[in-house]
């Protein structure tokens, strides 16, 4: 009877862990018959975030100013906001506007309870661009720890140049802005008929 409370007590306790986002398995972009595919888990956006200020870190240069990041399909506008607040101001929003930016990608993420993989995509400035005008890229796998506890870094894999291809660019999409009225053109209308 003991053994079968202690059962019971287990898996009531694994269940609310599992509730609270304690510990958990999600992959990014979606692999057949493994984790749960989600870019919006609850520890992919500060997994995603602490990997990329990693590689910005240590390979951005100082100079080389703002960047752009191409963050993976699907995800919320509020993850987003939340993963481009944690990287600090010189992180842009992917859009056509920043395109010209350096950009950093985030292609594969995986994370298995307490571990996490995540490929950034960096571009590599030190090498100028290419004839075409565009970046040389580089994937490199940031391997974190963390989950109960906040998520770091452990290492940066880097990959030969041309091993891991960047991802489709996944633009943000901005609302239009609202037009300037000049206050000239505001006195040359119609004024409304008052009933």
């Amino acid at each position: 009877m003991q053994a079968r409370t202690r059962l019971g007590w287990m898996l009531v306790a694994g269940a609310i862990l599992g509730l609270l986002g304690c510990v958990g398995y999600s992959s990014y972009p979606k692999v057949q018959g493994a984790a749960p595919s989600s870019p919006n888990f609850i520890h992919v956006r500060p997994v995603v975030a602490e990997s990329i200020k990693a590689v910005v870190a240590k390979y951005h240069p100082r100079d080389a100013g703002p960047y752009a990041v191409n963050l993976p399909v699907g995800l919320t506008p509020t993850g987003r906001e939340e993963i481009m607040a944690a990287l600090g101001p010189d992180a842009m929003d992917l859009t056509p506007r920043s395109e010209h930016l350096p950009i950093y990608h985030v292609g594969r993420v995986w994370v298995r309870g307490t571990n996490a993989k995540v490929d950034i995509i960096r571009p590599v400035l030190e090498l100028g661009p290419i004839p075409s005008g565009q970046p040389t890229y580089q994937g490199m796998t940031v391997w974190l720890e963390g989950g109960i506890n906040k998520w770091w870094v452990e290492m940066i894999q880097p990959w030969s140049i041309g091993v891991v291809e960047p991802p489709e660019l996944n633009y943000v999409v901005v609302p239009p802005s609202e037009p300037s009225i000049n206050p000239a053109d505001a006195s040359a209308q119609p004024a409304e008929s008052q009933e």
